[in-house]
Parts: structure tokens; sequence; C-alpha cells
């Protein structure tokens, strides 16, 4: 696959549109300030001078509200992208196709526990994110959806791709709310093998810097998948089936150890050998004595994937990592707006706000 820099300098105008974007994002700073605001109204009016502007001045007055807000800075998340998708073409567009598909899965995840948990339909629709194929339109037919006979039908109209996966676990009749691990191992054994396929088909220096971000994620999300599936007393044996079938910096065996690992600390023994993880990892390990909360191993590793994302702006010259790391990075700060919106409307102190935010580890609380 041609992925040299003399052919991506083809594409230079939408990489350095990518650049001009990243620029814009809020700094740690500005989310740490906002999650001491007390009131949306307050939140709103600091956004009023963010690229989230135009998506935000359509809430009327009497409709603010956090659910409402989610719901802006998700058509924002979407205009993102069709905005750069419009710019594209050749190996740029082909790897935003790709690399969309995680996010794509992060949406089907959440509108299914929403749908295994009955949530109320609306709630699911103004917290999702819509992207790629899932379209503002879509996510409203699945979510409409009144039966999960129903709601297949409509992914296979409207999603083909993941509906013989998500066939398989519902002929299993895995239809309860604890039972969400199996849709959503569905849903990632389709996805990341083929987004990996790719990756490693980009040329060597694209291929090494897409990867980190790639391959970090799939090792933190292997890591989590196995904490909760000890805490859900899922057997030993079964563990891993759940895990995503690509290694990175954990390897297969490594993997296998922490799954038979007897205690949480010797788990943790056997992932501080990952040199590249162990600040991660530390963090979790002092965040579960104090807590006693799996909740930290997941934020800690999510952390790590910001960090490497913004560390994709440190290389020269443009490149695809860009492209991966932005689009990381617009996720998580819509993330923390979320969690900031959510946590005003419900009256957390600030601190706690401040807790549930992903920001950069030396600006974390």
């Amino acid at each position: 696959m041609p992925s040299s820099f003399s052919y991506l300098i083809s594409h230079g105008y939408t990489l350095s549109k990518i650049a001009v974007r990243k620029a814009k994002l809020l700094s740690p700073w500005d989310l740490r300030s906002l999650a001491e605001m007390r009131s949306l109204g307050e939140l709103v009016s600091f956004l009023d001078i963010t690229p989230y502007r135009e998506e935000l001045l359509k809430i009327e007055a009497d409709k603010l509200s956090a659910n409402s807000i989610e719901s802006a800075l998700s058509q924002h998340f979407f205009s993102s992208v069709l905005q750069i998708m419009k710019v594209s073409t050749g190996i740029v567009r082909d790897f935003l196709d790709q690399f969309l598909t995680k996010f794509e899965a992060e949406t089907l995840k959440a509108v299914i526990r929403g749908f295994l948990s009955k949530i109320d339909p609306e709630e699911v629709l103004s917290s999702v994110i819509p992207v790629g194929i899932f379209t503002q339109e879509v996510l409203s037919r699945i979510t409409s959806a009144t039966s999960f006979e129903e709601f297949l039908e409509v992914i296979k109209i409207n999603a083909r791709k993941y509906y013989p996966s998500l066939r398989e676990v519902y002929k299993k009749g895995l239809l309860e709310a604890s039972e969400i691990v199996e849709w959503e191992t569905a849903i990632d054994y389709f996805v990341f093998p083929i987004l990996w396929e790719y990756v490693q088909k980009l040329g060597k220096s694209e291929r090494e810097r897409v990867s980190i971000l790639v391959g970090s994620e799939i090792d933190a999300q292997n890591i989590v998948t196995i904490f909760r599936c000890k805490s859900l007393g899922i057997d030993l044996k079964d563990i891993k089936r759940y895990l995503i079938p690509i290694y990175y910096n954990v390897s297969e065996s490594l993997l296998e150890e922490v799954i038979l690992s007897e205690s949480l600390d010797d788990a943790f023994q056997f992932l501080l050998k990952i040199r590249d993880y162990v600040p991660y990892i530390e963090a979790f390990r002092g965040g579960y004595a104090e807590s006693g909360s799996f909740f930290a191993l997941e934020h800690n590793l999510k952390r790590m994937v910001l960090e490497k994302s913004i560390e994709q702006f440190k290389l020269s010259p443009l490149h695809l990592g860009m492209i991966a790391g932005y689009y990381n990075l617009v996720y998580f700060e819509i993330r923390n707006l979320r969690a900031i919106a959510l946590g005003i409307e419900a009256g957390l102190p600030s601190d706690r706000i401040r807790e549930l935010l992903i920001l950069p580890p030396s600006l974390s609380p």
C-alpha cells in the first residue's frame, strides 16, 4: 500500500487542516476550569467561543440540559468527521474509513447497553456519538426498535457488516444487561482484527506510528476485560475468549499469566513487566487500594491512549498518525465535556467531576 511521504505530500491540505483543528481543542487547564462551573448556562457560555458554538446555539433556552448538551457535542463530532472526509482522497480517505470503525463500535456498544438495560430510547440517543454509518437518522431507527428482532432487522438493513456477529450472540439468547460483555466481544472481534490488518499493510513509518495508537488501545481493552471478567466470576478458562486476539506490547503468554494469577497483587506484578504501561498500572494500583474499584484501571489506560495521541503531533513530517491522534483527542474531549455537563447537572462537587476527566497524567487529579 503506497504511504511514503512523497505520496502523502499530495494530501498535505487535509493533514494541515487536522493540525489546525487540533490547535483549537480545549486545553487540559480549560477542562479543569470548566469542572469548577456551577451551572450549565456557565458551561455553554464558555463553549460559545469554541468550535462547538454552532451546535450549542441550536439548543432552546428552556431545553438546556446535560442531555441536550451531550447531543450537541455528539453532532459536532459527526460534523467534524464529515468535513474532513469531504476534503480527503486516496490513502487519507481510505485510512479515515478504516480508523473510524472503532468509534462506530463504541457507538454500537452504547446502543446495545441501553437496549439490554431498557433505558429510555431518547436518553440513549442523546448520549451516543453519531459516526460513520451510524448517522443520527440510523441511530433513531435503531433506538426506536421495540424488540430485539426488530433491532437486528434495522442493523441488517442499515449496518449490515455488523449483523452476522450480533445475530450469533442473539441466537445464544444472551439478552440480559449482565451479558453485555458477550455483545461487546462480538463487536470487538469483528472490528479490531480488520483495522489491525489494514494498519499492518501501511508503509513502515506510517505503520509504526498508527500501530502505537491502535495497538496500545487493544492492549488496554484486553487488560480491562480480564479484570472485569475476574470480578464477574467468569471461569478462568473462559476469559481468553473475551479478548481481542491481537497482541501489541502485551504478549499472549503474559495475558494468560494475568488471567491465571491467584491474587490482584500477582496480576499487578505480571503487568508491571510491560515497561511502557508501568506508570498507568502503578496509578491504578494506588487508586484501587483507596477505592476498591476497577474504574481507575480503565481510566488510567484511556489516559495512556490520550497521551500517545498527543505525542503523534510531536512527530514530523505530516503523517496518518496525526489523523488517528486527532480523532482520539476529539473523542476524549467530548467525553470529558459530557462528564462535566452531567456532573454539574447532578450537583457533584468540582473535585469529583475532575476525577471523571481523562487528562494527561501531569494534570490529572
